[in-house]
């Protein structure tokens, strides 16, 4: 029997089927669910203390929802804004910190840092924080991936597994190869951005642009230069590349050649980038690797046995062949382990 001394709690048909809505509904806050029950089991004429052991609440939670919904039906059971600290950061600031990270890049730099990128919206720096993890952004993160359009892709890398899980007897599998990363300034294939949940992604191969073939005599004295485009590297090998006459490579050359004091043949690596020339690195080459450079004019063989014997050479910086394009081949070859002791015997 319900208690006579309180009110009389009725419901219409609309904030019946709204509370029952709000009880059935995965995604309604608990909290919300939990007071639509009391409503609904005080409707039903039971008292404070009967709704609260069937509900398993307190008297005095079931008092404080029966009273808020005769003053205030359905809208008193939402809840009050609890107190606090008033919200500091606007919508308009989350939003220019979300735009700036997916959008923009500080000069200098790869990606925002937090603390510039506070600074220039007017937050802290855990505020930014806060709002990349909301909207699932890691700009400091980077995947690669790769397109390639050769046919045998497939077959070449089923090839290169299977000598890796199941290599022959006696056989020992070496790996050589370079860092690209330091120099990866032009990808082989445009930068994918970076979404909400997605970080940015890059091809993991990258485009070089020059090469200049330096030849110096044990004094510094520049005897040949030779500019060449890389077009395509695979794996660190340039498997087509061409001459350039560029005089601005040259010069450059030239003058870092006779700052550092370079001797012999040297190749060295280089970029223009914003209309100037940047050098990534510098390599003695002792065993070749100047091809190119070779078939154009410039013998540096012959130019360094001279030197040997003591003899002058005369330098012949612009004197090669401008336009040549090297194109480099290579096939695989399959030997039985008989075969392979022959050779290796043999030689």
């Amino acid at each position: 029997m319900g208690d006579t001394r309180l009110e009389p709690l009725a419901l219409s048909e609309d904030e019946r089927r709204t509370l029952e809505n709000w009880v059935k509904r995965r995604s309604t806050a608990q909290g919300l669910v939990v007071r639509a029950r009391i409503v609904l089991a005080c409707a039903q004429g039971g008292s404070n203390l009967a709704v609260a052991a069937r509900l398993g609440v307190s008297r005095h939670t079931a008092g404080k929802w029966r009273a808020r919904f005769l003053r205030e039906r359905l809208d008193g059971l939402p809840g009050e804004p609890r107190p606090g600290v008033p919200r500091t950061i606007t919508d308009a600031q989350v939003e220019e910190v979300v735009v700036r990270t997916l959008e923009e890049v500080p000069e200098g730099a790869t990606h925002w840092p937090e603390r510039e990128l506070a600074a220039r919206v007017g937050i802290s720096p855990s505020s930014v924080l806060r709002i990349w993890r909301a909207f699932g952004l890691q700009p400091w993160r980077t995947g690669t991936f790769k397109v390639s359009p050769d046919p045998l892709l497939i077959d070449k890398i089923r090839d290169v597994i299977g000598l890796y899980l199941a290599p022959p007897d006696g056989a020992a599998v070496f790996a050589v190869d370079e860092k690209p990363q330091i120099q990866a300034l032009e990808r082989t294939a445009p930068v994918l951005p970076m979404l909400p949940g997605v970080p940015e992604r890059r091809s993991h191969d990258y485009i070089r642009h020059d090469t200049i073939d330096l030849f110096a005599d044990f004094s510094g004295n520049i005897i040949s230069v030779v500019p060449r485009q890389r077009i395509l590297v695979v794996g660190g090998e340039s498997y087509v590349s061409c001459t350039v006459k560029n005089p601005r490579l040259r010069d450059e050359a030239i003058r870092l050649s006779r700052a550092l004091g370079l001797e012999g043949h040297n190749t060295i690596q280089c970029f223009l980038h914003e209309g100037r020339v940047k050098f990534i690195e510098v390599n003695a080459r002792y065993g070749g690797a100047a091809a190119l450079g070779f078939a154009a004019g410039a013998n540096t063989p012959r130019d360094l046995v001279r030197l040997v014997q003591g003899k002058e050479v005369a330098p012949h910086i612009d004197d090669f062949r401008d336009g040549l394009y090297m194109l480099r081949y290579t096939e695989d070859r399959f030997l039985d382990r008989g075969s392979l002791t022959q050779q290796a015997y043999h030689r």
